[in-house]
């Protein structure tokens, strides 16, 4: 578990005032690496690009009820 995993998971979850006590965090920061690696992955499998929900998507803004 590295200083910078703590610090940004102890960001996240205050952020969403969700309580966190140390032991919970050094647990989520000793398994962070692998669920980031697990979640990077699914950018890679090339099968994976047109599937639903896609992992590649459109970043132009969409107004549907009304005029762009």
């Amino acid at each position: 578990m590295t200083q910078q995993t703590t610090q940004f998971l102890s960001g996240v979850y205050a952020a969403e005032k969700i309580p966190l006590t140390d032991a919970e965090l050094a647990r989520f920061a000793g398994r962070y690496p692998l669920a980031r690696a697990a979640a990077d992955s699914m950018f890679e499998l090339v099968e994976a690009k047109y599937e639903s929900p896609a992992t590649v998507f459109s970043a132009l803004a969409r107004n549907p009820g009304g005029t762009q």
